[in-house]
């Protein structure tokens, strides 16, 4: 189980044992192609470990701003229930921001921890 402490060294070792750059999600309205960064790579470990894990499998997109954003990644269905909350390190790189086509995941809203991220979905359209 992955807890706010132990999640970091864990995805790490993940990532080494399980590498993957590329993931394709596959919607009924048509396929979307991701590519992952290795300069953040606790974020990639985790997407990757979720994706693998089927946590985003009928996954409800629940934002969707015309040329803005779509968003989705929580939700309840029968993967997610066993999945525990854990908050990410954030991995800000200057040169990775939204630009049209950008992937990214949400920051934990918590006064407390106001740097930490969620494993969510966001698409910048």
């Amino acid at each position: 189980m992955l807890t706010d402490s132990t999640a970091p060294a864990a995805l790490l070792a993940y990532g080494r044992q399980y590498p993957g750059s590329e993931v394709l999600l596959k919607t009924r309205l048509g396929n979307i192609r991701v590519r992952l960064y290795d300069d953040t790579p606790i974020h990639k470990a985790n997407f990757l470990l979720l994706t693998r894990r089927g946590v985003f499998d009928e996954t409800v997109f629940n934002r969707v701003v015309k040329d803005f954003a779509v968003q989705g990644g929580q939700t309840s269905g029968p993967r997610t229930i066993q999945l525990h909350r854990y908050r990410l390190p954030p991995e800000i790189r200057p040169r990775h921001f939204h630009v049209k086509g950008a992937l990214g995941m949400a920051r934990y809203d918590d006064a407390q921890n106001p740097g930490t991220c969620l494993p969510t979905l966001t698409f910048t359209l």
